[in-house]
């Protein structure tokens, strides 16, 4: 009995001893893995200051705005602006017109900086200079050379540095309207080749004719306006160089439309024919490109003809033996000519008697098996 309480009082000292092992133990680690993880934050956090601290004095303190100053409408710096740069398009060839907006930005001056649009007669004004600058047919470095000298003229600036850009090209539109897949209006911010300005409109139509007219706008002051004709054989299928003319803005491209030849009357599909450039068309060409005549057609048709002096149409009368027979009769055809092909009566009145009879034969067959 002693023995056994002797080796319980053993047993619970052990235990004690052992949680009381493990305790000091957790103790030292936790303060361990604390003065670790505060060293690491101490020399994160010293990192964190040294980077935090500039090297050198990168900006100024910066003037608030004042909502009721007149001329903070305008650009606020030149500096502020051309960090707005890439919103312009830095056409450095390109010469302004009418209708053009500009960005105008002097440096420290921000009375003078802001966008201005060239009115009708290309030029423009800005603010407290009393002058008009003239600004049309100038390209942007050139305009800039203009505003600083008219800028020490009238004693506003002594050196002053200007920068000049487009923000709205409207001055140069080319039109090109026609026979085109897609007609359209832009604006020539480079020369650019006619071929271009067709392929831009997507390519000339099924429907396009022979010639491409271009009226180009007025030079040297006249108001008259010169039309050049070109030939859309040469420039599209030849590829001839001459004919491909170069355009500045300010042109009208128009790509006429091929001549027809209507055909009405007895044909399997009446309507209008396209007249080809390259190969002439002749009566029975027409008429078979219109399906042929029909069963009730006449051998006799009419040509109607009018020449540009005389209005009112000529009446050629021809027969489609006669013209298969004789080649010289089979004449070729002009734009806007009309064949009419009537019916002939006699055939109708065969074809409608054969087939009311034929109507007639049927109901009468079907009578006879329905009454049976």
């Amino acid at each position: 009995m002693g023995s056994r309480y002797l080796f319980g009082i053993l047993l619970a000292a052990s235990l004690v001893w052992g949680q009381t092992t493990r305790t000091e133990n957790q103790g030292q680690n936790q303060g361990q893995n604390q003065g670790v993880g505060q060293g690491r934050n101490r020399s994160s956090t010293g990192t964190n200051r040294r980077e935090a601290v500039p090297t050198t004095p990168s900006t100024l303190p910066v003037e608030p705005e004042n909502p009721f100053d007149s001329t903070r409408t305008a650009i606020p710096s030149a500096g502020a602006a051309r960090n707005n740069e890439e919103e312009f398009l830095p056409f450095t060839n390109y010469r302004v017109g009418a209708e053009d907006m500009i960005v105008v930005m002097v440096l420290d001056s921000p009375e003078f900086s802001r966008s201005v649009r060239i009115n009708a007669e290309g030029a423009f004004r800005l603010p407290l200079v009393k002058q008009m600058i003239p600004a049309s047919g100038k390209t942007t470095a050139e305009l800039e050379q203009t505003i600083a000298r008219v800028l020490v003229e009238e004693g506003l600036l002594r050196e002053p540095s200007v920068s000049v850009t487009v923000r709205e090209f409207q001055s140069k539109p080319v039109t090109v309207t026609g026979a085109v897949r897609g007609p359209m209006v832009f604006q020539a911010l480079r020369p650019l080749p006619l071929s271009e300005a067709l392929a831009r409109a997507g390519g000339v139509s099924e429907t396009a004719g022979p010639d491409i007219l271009i009226t180009m706008p007025p030079a040297d002051g006249k108001t008259a306006r010169k039309e050049v004709r070109v030939s859309a054989h040469n420039l599209l299928t030849l590829g001839d160089p001459n004919a491909n003319l170069m355009l500045y803005g300010g042109e009208e491209v128009r790509v006429m439309p091929a001549g027809r030849v209507y055909i009405i009357g007895g044909v399997m599909k009446p309507g209008p024919v396209l007249l080809s450039d390259d190969r002439p068309l002749n009566l029975l060409q027409a008429v078979s490109l219109a399906g042929g005549p029909t069963a009730a057609a006449g051998r006799k048709a009419y040509l109607l003809r009018s020449s540009e002096p005389d209005p009112q149409r000529r009446e050629i009368a021809f027969d489609f033996k006669t013209v298969m027979k004789q080649p010289d009769k089979n004449l070729v055809l002009q734009a806007n000519d009309v064949i009419f092909v009537p019916d002939s009566q006699i055939k109708r009145a065969t074809q409608g008697g054969v087939t009311a009879a034929a109507t007639s034969f049927m109901y009468t067959i079907v009578g006879v098996l329905l009454w049976r």
